[in-house]
């Protein structure tokens, strides 16, 4: 597995196409910094930003739940603000966390 998303993000870092990248606005939690790192070598990105983190990007929490994708945790770049993040994007699209009436299981 780690030779595998070696490749990838080799394949991401030197294809020359513009792929879209992933900003997290202040993370708190480590592992889930990571399980995005993984989820974006999976699918051939590796450009996170992060805006103001809460955790460190490269604790043994995030490092382990990236399972293989460190490369893209390594070269995770920080940001002060939202804006600044995705100042040189031409379409960002969001998502939020918010809170929910209905119940989980």
């Amino acid at each position: 597995a780690g030779r595998t998303k070696a490749m990838a993000y080799e394949r991401a870092t030197t294809s020359g196409a513009q792929l879209p990248v992933i900003v997290l606005a202040r993370p708190f939690d480590g592992g889930n910094v990571g399980s995005v790192a993984r989820a974006m070598l999976n699918f051939g990105l590796c450009e996170l930003r992060l805006v103001q983190p809460a955790c460190d990007p490269l604790s043994e929490t995030a490092m382990s739940r990236a399972c293989g994708a460190t490369p893209v945790l390594q070269s995770a770049t920080i940001f002060s603000s939202v804006r600044e993040a995705v100042e040189d994007c031409g379409l960002v699209l969001a998502t939020t966390a918010r809170t929910r009436e209905m119940a989980l299981p």
